[in-house]
């Protein structure tokens, strides 16, 4: 008969045999957060994953570079756990992954501070959640499975580097008087993507800089005021042409909020201000809707009727094209002064440069984007 400590790896005295001990970790390597320990994150040296699996807080409003954490070559993932909150944010010049567990509650949280950056600092670019520089090698920042809330400026962005989006919330809950806050939402270099998310942000939603982006199964949720759902570019940005597809994006209305009922926006959906060069923009559709702009204004030096399209950058065309479109708003598009930018429209057949307030082809009546939101 075999004994149960025989079978168990006990030597002939019948006295058990010590585990080993795993050494611990006392020190990470360099260029790691100092905010990051033993107790609130797992270092994966062979893999190059760091698992967050308590909330730490990187800094608070007055730090203002340590609240970020330029994360070292040496990490490949960074996890954060479920029911886990980083206040702070991310910084990358290499191929990374910053992924959550559960999208509802692995959050990279930034401020209740309305407009952090008044009396802080001029280049609130430089501040954004989660942002890349210079990867090469056609690597990427992909971000996936997590909410970003209320962060101090920009959400997500690069000006040379591809980031991939997935399956995120990126949420701005601070209210009202928070629009100058440049709480941009997505944007990144040639071929960035964003795909299965909700935005709900208080400036540029999503801006197409850049040549082949994606925006797919995206819900859009216009929070009032400077809320624009497409930024084409802003002054003499260097790129002459770029472009996008878009796959089953929903675009929603603010709530109306003024005293007469009326929601009162800076720009229209797809809008283009400053600069004077001769550039392009294409937007290709498959599947697009706009809802909830039937009671809504804009100002362009006065109030006016709000409008799908404001293109106001002289010598700047702006294409729109595709099928499965269902938009509409009191007016479709307002021009330059001098009326030298154009929006040429290719839907179902129609090739005009005359806007129409409202389009109504295939199935753009049942877009549904991401179908989720807060």
């Amino acid at each position: 008969m075999i004994s149960t400590l025989a079978l168990v790896g006990c030597t002939s005295s019948n006295t058990p045999t010590p585990t080993p001990t795993p050494t611990p970790i006392t020190q990470f390597p360099e260029g790691f957060h100092a905010k990051l320990n033993q107790d609130n994150c797992n270092w994966d040296a062979q893999n190059g994953i760091v698992t967050i699996k308590k909330e730490v807080v990187f800094g608070d409003d007055d730090d203002i570079n340590g609240f970020y954490w330029q994360v070292p070559a040496i990490v490949k993932k960074v996890y954060i756990k479920a029911n886990t909150k980083v206040t702070g944010g991310f910084r990358t010049n290499h191929e990374l992954v910053i992924e959550g567990e559960n999208r509802n509650n692995s959050v990279i949280f930034g401020t209740y501070t309305k407009t952090w950056k008044n009396g802080r600092v001029n280049d609130e670019w430089n501040y954004t959640a989660l942002s890349a520089d210079g990867i090469s090698n056609g690597g990427a920042l992909t971000i996936k499975s997590l909410t970003i809330l209320n962060s101090r400026t920009y959400n997500v962005n690069s000006y040379n580097s591809k980031i991939i989006v997935d399956n995120c919330s990126i949420i701005n809950t601070r209210g009202a008087n928070d629009e100058n806050s440049n709480n941009d939402g997505f944007g990144g270099a040639a071929g960035s993507e964003i795909r299965n998310s909700y935005l709900a942000v208080n400036d540029d939603v999503i801006k197409v800089y850049e040549k082949d982006m994606k925006v797919e199964n995206v819900t859009i949720k216009l929070q009032s005021k400077n809320s624009i759902a497409f930024q084409m570019g802003w002054n003499d940005d260097p790129n002459s042409e770029a472009s996008a597809i878009f796959k089953n994006v929903l675009v929603i209305g603010a709530a109306p909020v003024a005293n007469d009922g009326k929601v009162g926006y800076n720009q229209g959906i797809f809008a283009w201000k400053g600069g004077s060069k001769v550039h392009t923009r294409t937007i290709n559709l498959d599947g697009f809707k706009v809802t909830g702009l039937e009671n809504t204004i804009l100002w362009d030096g006065k109030w006016v009727d709000m409008a799908l399209v404001t293109l106001w950058r002289p010598n700047g065309t702006l294409l729109l094209k595709g099928d499965n479109v269902s938009i509409s708003a009191p007016v479709g598009a307002y021009l330059d002064k001098n009326k030298t930018s154009t929006v040429k429209v290719q839907f179902s057949g129609l090739d005009t440069t005359t806007v129409l307030n409202k389009y109504d082809t295939g199935t753009g009546s049942t877009v549904t984007g991401n179908g989720i939101g807060w």
